[in-house]
């Protein structure tokens, strides 16, 4: 007999699958079939590893080390450098601003006036108890510091007149204290030398024309403040032309006054 084709659920004939597309059952396993389980061994891990192994293993460790440590020395010492750094920065400037707002400048001084008396007595020979000549000379002290006052320690110092490179009078310096930018006047008073006076130096202080003389002031002298303080041994002199020393007020007609501070 013929083989038919099975029909369809709709009712139409499927043909029959070709041998090509037939599904082949494939090999049934052998009855007498055994599992086999294979037990590989897992690697040994040893607590401390052997010596060989020792070494490479520090050797990988030990520039890791070194490279920390050399970057924490590194570190500290960039540190260390920038504290010193700024600190100088800091006493630097402090230096310059007190350098700057309290740099000591010298007094300027000028003859405002002189006084001689008992010249007349002195000059004919009446030498006798208070006849010698008494030279009263006023200085003008001005302090050009803004922020530093002056003081003249006047028991150390002296002051001295030349007429013609001869002296003539000498004396003593007051103490006196000036406060900052300020005016003070200075009277010295001194005495005529006796017996050192040259008749010529006589003549010429006895006529009326006017007298070139030269006032020298040495005298210790402290500029001070609250930030700094300087002393200095001060050499003050003024070269002034004055008119008759007779006359009861002399004049004071040109003069130049210098400080060596």
């Amino acid at each position: 007999m013929e083989e038919r084709d099975c029909p369809s659920e709709d009712g139409k004939d499927e043909p029959a699958p070709s041998n090509s597309m037939a599904l082949v059952p494939g090999p049934l396993p052998p009855e007498n079939s055994e599992t086999y389980i294979i037990q590989i061994p897992r690697d040994q891990v040893y607590r401390i590893p052997p010596p060989e192994n020792a070494k490479i293993v520090e050797s990988y460790r030990r520039p890791a080390q070194d490279k920390k440590k050399k970057t924490n020395f590194g570190g500290s010492c960039w540190w260390i450098i920038l504290a010193f750094a700024l600190i100088s920065l800091t006493v630097g400037i402090s230096v310059g601003v007190v350098h700057a707002l309290y740099n000591p400048k010298y007094p300027t001084f000028s003859v405002t006036q002189i006084h001689v008396k008992n010249l007349e007595q002195s000059l004919n020979g009446h030498y006798g108890s208070g006849s010698s000549p008494e030279y009263d000379v006023t200085l003008q002290a001005h302090n050009p510091n803004e922020r530093m006052g002056v003081s003249y320690k006047g028991a150390a110092g002296k002051a001295s007149i030349k007429f013609k490179k001869q002296k003539i009078a000498q004396g003593g310096v007051p103490n006196l204290t000036q406060d900052p930018n300020s005016s003070k006047n200075i009277s010295l008073i001194l005495h005529g030398i006796k017996g050192s006076i040259s008749k010529d130096i006589v003549k010429s202080l006895d006529d009326t024309k006017p007298k070139s003389m030269h006032l020298k002031i040495e005298v210790p002298m402290e500029v001070k403040s609250w930030a700094k303080t300087v002393q200095k041994d001060t050499t003050i002199t003024c070269d002034f032309k004055a008119d008759s020393l007779l006359r009861r007020k002399t004049k004071v007609l040109s003069q130049e006054c210098q400080t060596n501070f």
